[in-house]
C-alpha cells in the first residue's frame, strides 16, 4: 500500500511536472510567434504576419494585441470588413492604454470608408486614453482633423445643388434694385465674375 502511494506522488509530481514544462513550453513558443509576427509587420509582410496571428489566435483566441495587430494587417491588405471585426474582437479584450492603437486602426478605417461619425467617436476615445503617450496622441489628433473636415465636406456635398443634372434648379439670390439681364435672348450675355 506503501508502494502505491509513492508511486501515485511520483506520478502525479511527474504529471504536474509534465503540465508546467507544457505550459512553458507554450507559453514561450506563443511569446516566440508574437516576435517573429511583430517583425514581419514591421517590415510590411502583411499577409506572412497575418497567417502567424491567425496561429495565435488559434490557440489563444482572448490575445487582444493578436486581434488588434491582425486588424492591421487586413487592414493594409484591403479587407475592411474583416479588419473592423478583429478591431472590435480586441477593443473587447484590450483595456486602458493597451487599446489606443485599436482605437485609432478603427477609426483610421472608418475614415478610409466614408464612416467620419464614426470615426471621430473611436478617434476621441484613443486621444482620452493616449495620455503621455505622445505618438498616440498626435495620430489622434490629426486623424480628428482629417475627419472633421471630411464630415463638413460631405455635408457642404450634401447640401450643395447639382447643377448638372438636366432640369436642375439653381439658386439665384437678387439684391434689391439688381436687375438680372434677360439670359432668354439671343443677344444677352451672361455676367462672369472671377474670383481670386
Amino acid at each position: 500500500m506503501m508502494f502505491k502511494r509513492r508511486c501515485f506522488s511520483v506520478v502525479k509530481a511527474l504529471f504536474a511536472l509534465a503540465v508546467s514544462t507544457a505550459v512553458f513550453w507554450s507559453q514561450a513558443f506563443a511569446a516566440d510567434l508574437h516576435e517573429r509576427a511583430k517583425n514581419l509587420y514591421d517590415v510590411g509582410d502583411y499577409h506572412a504576419a497575418l497567417n502567424l496571428y491567425e496561429r495565435i489566435l488559434g490557440g489563444d483566441p482572448d490575445d487582444g494585441l493578436a486581434w488588434d495587430i491582425s486588424a492591421w494587417c487586413l487592414r493594409y491588405l484591403g479587407d475592411a470588413k474583416s479588419s473592423e471585426e478583429n478591431y472590435k474582437k480586441a477593443l473587447l479584450l484590450l483595456k486602458g492604454e493597451d487599446a489606443i492603437w485599436s482605437f485609432i486602426g478603427l477609426g483610421e478605417l472608418y475614415i478610409d470608408n466614408g464612416r467620419f461619425e464614426d470615426a471621430l467617436v473611436k478617434l476621441r476615445e484613443a486621444k482620452g486614453l493616449a495620455g503621455g503617450n505622445d505618438e498616440a496622441m498626435e495620430r489622434a489628433a490629426r486623424d480628428i482633423e482629417i475627419a472633421e473636415r471630411e464630415l463638413d465636406k460631405s455635408r457642404i456635398a450634401a447640401t450643395t445643388p447639382d447643377i448638372t443634372t438636366p432640369g436642375a434648379t439653381i439658386p439665384v439670390v437678387t439684391m434689391p434694385g439688381a436687375t438680372m439681364p434677360d439670359i432668354t435672348m439671343p443677344e444677352a450675355t451672361i455676367p462672369v465674375v472671377t474670383m481670386p
